[in-house]
C-alpha cells in the first residue's frame, strides 16, 4: 500500500509541473482523484475529464464522455470503475471501450481479495464474477459517507454514526454523535475522521486521538 500511495503523490507532482508546459491540458481547473493500475499506469480524474499517465505523457481517455461529472474512479482487476451522477461504468484500456453497468452513483469503493464493495447514498454494493449484487439498505434516514471492509465484516460511515455489518446482516449502529467522512484501517484500529476530530475505533470504543479548532479535510496514517 505504502509503495502504490508514494508512486501516486510522486505522479501528482510530476502532474502539476507538467501542466505548466502541456497546452493540452490547460482548461484543467481541479485534480479530483487518482487510481492505479497493476502496471503502475495512473488514471487521474480531472475537472477535464479522465486521463491517464504512464510516467512519460497524458493521454485523454477518449472511449469516455468527459463532459459527463465524475465523481470516483477504480481500477480493479485490469478494468476502470467510474461512477458519474448518472451511472457506473467499466471501461476496459485493453480494447478501449466502455460498458454500463448500473444507473448507481457510487460515492465510495473498497476492494478486498476478489471483490469490489461500494456504497451509494443509502445502499452497499459488491461486485463479483463480473455481476453487481445489493448487500445492504439503509433502513432509516441515514446518508452513507464511508466505507471500510475486512474479510466479513464492513463498517459504514453515516449521517448517524456508525453501522457494522456481518456478512451483510446489520450487527449494530452506534457513535450517533459522530459525522464520519473517511476510514483509515490501521495496524489494531481504524482512524475516522469526523469534523474537526480524528478518531479511533479499538474493538467497540471510540476514542479521540486528534481535535482541531477547524474542520479537517483530510488525513492520512503511516504506520
Amino acid at each position: 500500500m505504502k509503495f502504490k500511495v508514494y508512486h501516486i503523490a510522486l505522479f501528482f507532482i510530476a502532474f502539476c509541473l507538467h501542466l505548466q508546459t502541456n497546452a493540452q491540458l490547460e482548461r484543467i481547473e481541479k485534480f479530483k482523484f487518482a487510481t492505479q493500475s497493476d502496471g503502475l499506469l495512473i488514471y487521474f480524474n480531472t475537472s477535464a475529464g479522465i486521463l491517464s499517465y504512464d510516467g512519460h505523457e497524458f493521454r485523454s481517455v477518449r472511449a469516455l464522455n468527459n463532459e459527463v461529472d465524475i465523481n470516483q474512479i477504480y481500477y480493479f482487476n485490469n478494468s476502470l470503475f467510474i461512477s458519474s451522477k448518472k451511472s457506473l461504468s467499466q471501461y476496459f484500456p485493453k480494447n478501449d471501450s466502455v460498458s454500463t453497468i448500473s444507473d448507481i452513483n457510487v460515492n465510495q469503493f473498497d476492494e478486498i481479495g476478489n471483490q469490489l464493495w461500494m456504497i451509494t447514498d443509502r445502499e452497499l454494493y459488491v461486485w463479483e464474477n463480473n455481476k453487481l449484487k445489493k448487500i445492504y439498505q439503509a433502513e432509516n434516514s441515514e446518508q452513507f459517507t464511508c466505507l471500510e471492509v475486512k474479510n466479513s465484516t464492513t463498517l459504514i460511515g453515516h449521517s448517524e454514526g456508525l453501522t457494522v455489518l456481518n456478512k451483510g446482516k446489520k450487527v449494530k449502529t452506534f457513535a450517533s454523535y459522530l459525522k464520519p467522512s473517511k476510514f483509515i484501517d490501521g495496524d489494531s484500529s481504524i482512524h475516522i475522521l469526523s469534523g474537526n476530530a480524528i478518531l479511533e475505533l479499538v474493538g467497540d470504543r471510540v476514542v479521540r486521538s486528534l481535535a482541531n479548532n477547524t474542520e479537517i479535510l483530510d488525513f492520512y496514517i503511516d504506520d
